[in-house]
């Protein structure tokens, strides 16, 4: 068997218990064209949509969370220090703030590279860390954005 035909077998392997994962948990989800889902979550302080995209090629998960909100212009520089803060302490994902539009997204991806396998326990977990880490935070990062806050009270607030 070539590389090419393991690297196929292992993405949709993991694309089958991503899926197995969603229809454990009664999500309903939309699927893509390149092996990937979008679906959405109600937590507790927000509403998400969440992407997950299996990459063959690299024989990784990336699973993207959009915030419900983009950044004002006059705070991306407060809001950039603000998410590297957050980033600092997380263990795992981080939130991504592109500067030029105000979007900002938590994201987290993770190799099957070897004899790595995913399981649908494992999809769930992931799932589960992303929405309770952007519910977490998701408050802080929108008073900061409006001005409710100071970028020294979000650090205090987030710490």
């Amino acid at each position: 068997m070539t590389e090419s035909e393991i690297k196929r077998i292992k993405a949709d392997g993991a694309y089958k218990a991503l899926c197995l994962a969603l229809d454990n948990l009664n999500y309903t989800y939309d699927r893509t064209d390149n092996m990937g889902v979008i679906f959405g979550l109600r937590c507790d302080r927000c509403s998400l949509k969440f992407f997950v995209f299996i990459d063959e090629a690299r024989q990784l998960v990336r699973l993207l969370a959009p915030l419900p909100f983009d950044i004002n212009k006059e705070k991306i520089i407060d809001a950039a220090l603000g998410i590297q803060y957050i980033n600092h302490n997380l263990t795992a994902g981080n939130f991504d703030l592109n500067i030029d539009d105000g979007s900002i997204y938590f994201r987290v991806a993770n190799s099957f590279r070897g004899d790595t396998c995913f399981t649908s326990g494992f999809f769930e977990k992931m799932i589960m860390l992303v929405a309770s880490t952007v519910d977490y935070y998701v408050l802080n990062i929108a008073a900061l954005n409006n001005g409710s806050i100071t970028l020294e009270e979000f650090a205090n607030h987030v710490s």
